[in-house]
């Protein structure tokens, strides 16, 4: 999990990487008196899209754990998911059998 976290977190900066390069080029240009607006556009349309895409990143190591934590409760418990469908209605399992 840490080496996740690890590739996460370097998936992330290279995302948010260009943002802070813009942000700080349109807020140095803006200091002076001749502001591009092409520069600012670009920022306006590029600066959300990479939000979102940063936001996407987020849930890589959420469902990551959430894995993990399955395969630790599927390790120690030795039941697999078939088996729990057939503890629910065994005479399903018997059916699909027949069909099969």
């Amino acid at each position: 999990l840490l080496i996740l976290w690890i590739i996460y977190f370097a998936f992330s900066f290279a995302v948010s990487l260009p943002v802070l390069a813009l942000t700080f080029l349109v807020n140095y240009n803006s200091a002076s008196d001749v502001t591009p607006t092409n520069l600012s556009m670009v920022w306006i349309f590029l600066n959300p899209l990479l939000s979102y895409i940063s936001y996407l990143l987020t849930s890589i190591p959420v469902m990551a754990v959430a894995f993990h934590y399955f395969s630790l409760v599927e390790q120690k418990e030795k039941t697999g998911l078939l088996e729990r469908i057939a503890a629910i209605d065994p005479g399903a399992s018997e059916a699909q059998r027949a069909e099969g």
